[in-house]
């Protein structure tokens, strides 16, 4: 009997304990940082430049122009934009097999400055060759030339390319 009373006793303690504690509902808040880190760099969409069909031995200038596009992170300045050819090969050549055709690339419509890696394109806001890049872009006219085709050119399809290099 003593055993019935005490074991009632504790279970109607339990009872009491676990009816008489205290709920925990409620809110905490806190704070969700947000970053993101914008780079400084630029961005360059190259047109292709074409000729057009050419004749053998002929010895008429074939002139072509088009347009280069960089776009930069506003606050970058581009010091010098340069053109080189991506083969590696002694000046500027369109090729077809083993057959080629020169051509050069200018940073004006007079054809007068080859535009290289010495001679490059400064995108100041003085310059006259493309706007200025006060709002994050440029578009940059490339003008290029075949003076002649040689008499023994295969026919076919010539092909070249040229790394933009834009300076920062």
């Amino acid at each position: 009997m003593k055993k019935n009373l005490i074991t009632g006793l504790v279970i109607a303690g339990l009872g009491v304990m676990t009816t008489a504690m205290p709920s925990f509902a409620g809110t905490a808040t806190g704070a969700l940082v947000i970053d993101a880190t914008v780079l400084g760099t630029c961005l360059v969409t190259p047109a292709a430049l074409s000729f057009g069909s050419l004749s053998a031995g002929s010895t008429t200038s074939n002139d072509a122009e088009t347009n280069i596009d960089v776009r930069c992170t506003n606050g970058i300045d581009p010091t010098a934009i340069s053109l080189a050819p991506t083969a590696a090969t002694t000046g500027r050549k369109l090729t077809s097999g083993t057959s080629t055709v020169d051509y050069e690339l200018y940073t004006t419509s007079a054809r007068s400055t080859i535009w290289n890696t010495t001679n490059t394109v400064n995108p100041d806001a003085s310059t006259t060759l493309i706007n200025p890049l006060t709002v994050g872009g440029a578009t940059l006219k490339v003008y290029g030339r075949v003076s002649t085709i040689p008499s023994g050119a295969l026919l076919g399809v010539y092909a070249g390319a040229e790394t933009i290099t834009v300076s920062y």
